[in-house]
């Protein structure tokens, strides 16, 4: 049971990330902005969102570990 949740909750924050992804990348295309101001929006997205998907990684990780620590505590108890 919980497996098949941790699945979803994955999917789920790897869906959001896409999604954070493409909808930050067509708000700066369809922005009315000259150049320079449009090149260093970019690059603060950019910014932002490797950082958003560090933060991300990161907490799959911690999760992940939780798992597999929960899994061999089971299996020890069983």
């Amino acid at each position: 049971m919980k497996d098949n949740q941790n699945i979803i909750t994955q999917s789920f924050l790897g869906g959001m990330l896409f999604g954070v992804l493409l909808g930050g990348t067509v708000a700066l295309l369809f922005a009315p902005r000259s150049g320079r101001k449009f090149r260093k929006n970019i690059l603060k997205t950019k910014d932002d969102i490797i950082d958003d998907a560090d933060h991300l990684i990161k907490d799959i990780g911690k999760k992940f570990s939780d798992i597999v620590t929960n899994a061999k505590k089971s299996i020890e108890a069983f």
